[in-house]
């Protein structure tokens, strides 16, 4: 699996340059020219480059035109369509709307759709309808799954775990063995799928046995290194900081 690793533009040399997997969020380009620099270079140096549409960030994704246009200008290996956070209708028709703008303005950069839902039937149900769009070469998958939370799970103790942290890793790695297992019944392949996002690092030794789990994006162990909190063999010692990155800081 591929780690992108998120850090502050003023550390990029010091951290991201150990991955040649990046995500990279374009409403910073204009502010940082810097950052858009970076990963410019990454991209001619052959790294693989998915630019993200920063609705985490925001609150909404950039415009389809705008993501596209700012993906062939760095030139991106991936980029994201447009998604609504927490809903699927909505998310899926933003997606379809980026596809339609892709084929109209003739963008030849592959499309990532990321999955949303409100609950594990219609999450599976977008999902399945994403992986069968031609025109959409991989899938996404969030990590604040929280609705999922007493669906079908399979660990007993789950509805006693007081940790935030946790539940969010058991319910993307139940997710994972949901999909693979309905993939089997119907008999699809799944598109390679990155995870968006990590909740704690010890979550990914999960997936080595899932085929179609490519890659991730975390800003985990930089967050928690600079807090002076260090990854021990079971993940973080501690609830993760959910405060958002400031890609200011020196």
């Amino acid at each position: 699996m591929k780690i992108g690793i998120i850090c502050p533009v003023a550390h990029l040399e010091d951290f991201a340059i150990k991955s040649d997997f990046h995500l990279i969020l374009p409403h910073l380009f204009k502010e940082f020219t810097a950052y858009r620099e970076f990963y410019r270079y990454r991209a001619q140096q052959g790294d693989f480059v998915l630019q993200d549409n920063s609705v985490f960030e925001l609150g909404h994704s950039l415009s389809a035109d705008m993501l596209i246009e700012e993906a062939n200008l760095i030139g991106a290996s991936e980029m994201s369509a447009c998604e609504v956070l927490s809903n699927s209708l909505e998310s899926y028709k933003a997606a379809i709307h980026t596809v339609e703008r892709s084929v109209k303005l003739g963008n030849k950069i592959p499309l990532l759709a990321v999955v949303q839902g409100e609950s594990l039937s219609s999450f599976i149900n977008y999902f399945f309808s994403l992986n069968s769009i031609s025109e959409i070469s991989s899938l996404g998958l969030p990590f604040d799954l929280d609705y999922l939370e007493g669906e079908n799970h399979l660990f007993t103790d789950y509805d006693s775990l007081k940790s935030r942290t946790l539940r969010r890793v058991l319910n993307r790695w139940r997710l994972v063995e949901i999909l693979d297992e309905e993939a089997k019944k119907r008999n699809v392949t799944i598109k390679s799928t990155h995870l968006m996002g990590l909740s704690d690092g010890m979550e990914l030794q999960k997936y080595k046995n899932y085929y179609w789990i490519r890659s991730n994006d975390s800003s985990s162990a930089y967050v928690h290194g600079a807090a002076g909190f260090r990854y021990t063999d079971r993940g973080l010692p501690c609830e993760k900081i959910s405060k958002k990155l400031d890609f200011s800081s020196s």
